[in-house]
Parts: structure tokens; sequence; C-alpha cells
């Protein structure tokens, strides 16, 4: 812990000390010695923010999955979240996500299968997304022996999904939700 405040001190008097060389600032004086409030707030909020983001980026990794998908005969890998709030169903059966350059994989080269329009409710109202029935999903887990679904609907997001993924998948998937997972979704995390 006294490593970490040395090391948190020797940071936050660099960066006030950079500060006022770089604005030529003379830290001698009655309104400099004020006005260090400033550079040191902006120091812990810079600090605070990359502990949070790093943080953030290692809970949505261990929520990643690499998966295969076929549809009609093709057969896609991408990177997919779970996500925990995914409450989309088609009737009884679970919804999975897929960015629409991952859906447009499947329609290439003219290969056919029945696609309609899925309620989709958001905040801002609801939309009709294009769904249809993957043939098979293979979600492979590390250490573990990969879960296979058949007749999962796919729904095609209009844009991607902003965390390296293509795909985002249904907590409602049997078996997918790991120990760890499965507290955080009660929790409400």
């Amino acid at each position: 812990v006294s490593a970490l405040f040395f090391a948190f001190t020797a940071l936050l008097g660099g960066a006030i000390f950079g500060i006022y060389s770089l604005f030529g600032l003379d830290y001698t004086k009655e309104l400099s010695a004020a006005l260090i409030i400033l550079p040191a707030y902006a120091v812990i909020k810079a600090v605070r923010e990359t502990v949070r983001f790093i943080y953030r980026r290692k809970e949505v990794v261990s929520l990643q999955y690499p998966v295969k998908i076929t549809v009609a005969g093709v057969t896609v890998e991408a990177t997919a979240f779970l996500d925990t709030g995914n409450n989309l169903y088609d009737g009884d059966n679970p919804v999975v996500l897929v960015s629409s350059s991952l859906a447009q994989k499947f329609f290439d080269g003219g290969h056919k299968f029945a696609i309609k329009k899925l309620p989709v409710t958001t905040v801002g109202g609801t939309l009709f997304l294009p769904s249809f029935t993957a043939d098979k999903i293979t979600i492979e887990r590390e250490g573990e022996k990969p879960l296979e679904y058949s007749g999962v609907t796919l729904c095609a997001a209009k844009s991607g999904f902003g965390t390296g993924t293509d795909v985002i998948l249904s907590p409602a998937l049997n078996g997918l939700l790991g120990q760890k997972a499965a507290k955080r979704a009660q929790s409400g995390l």
C-alpha cells in the first residue's frame, strides 16, 4: 500500500510540475499554489477512469466466447459476448443477436433460408429486425466441453456491438452461464 501511495504521489507531483512547466507558470507564487488543485483533480480523475476502464474490460473479456454458427450450410466463426441482460425471445426460443456484417456472410452466395421480421422493443420504441434460424451454434469454453445448440433464432442488429464482438448470446442458452456469470446476472450487474 505504501508503494502505491509513493507511486501515486510521484505521478501527481510530476504531472503538476509538467503542467506548470508547459505553460510557463511560476509555482512559487501564491495564486499558483491555490490553483494546484486543478491539475491534481485532473490527474486523479484520469487515473480513476483508467482503472475503471481496465476492470470493465476485464469483465467483458471474461464473458466472451469463440463461436461457430452454421446457417444453410455456411459456417462462420466469430467472437460472442454473453449479455446477461439479453431477454429477447422468439416465442419460447431465446434469440442470439448478430451484427449486420456477420449476418451478411450467410446471405452471400445466394443461400436460401426463411427470413422473418422479429419485433424488438427498446427504449427508443419497437423495431422489426430480420431474423432467421441457425442450423447449429457451437460455443467454445476454455477447459470445458463445447456447447452445441440447434434451431436458435438469430436476429440481425443494425450496427456493431462496440466490444469487439459480432454476436450477443442469450443467458437462456442452458449451461452457458458459469457460476461467476450466474451470480453477476442475479445481482443485476
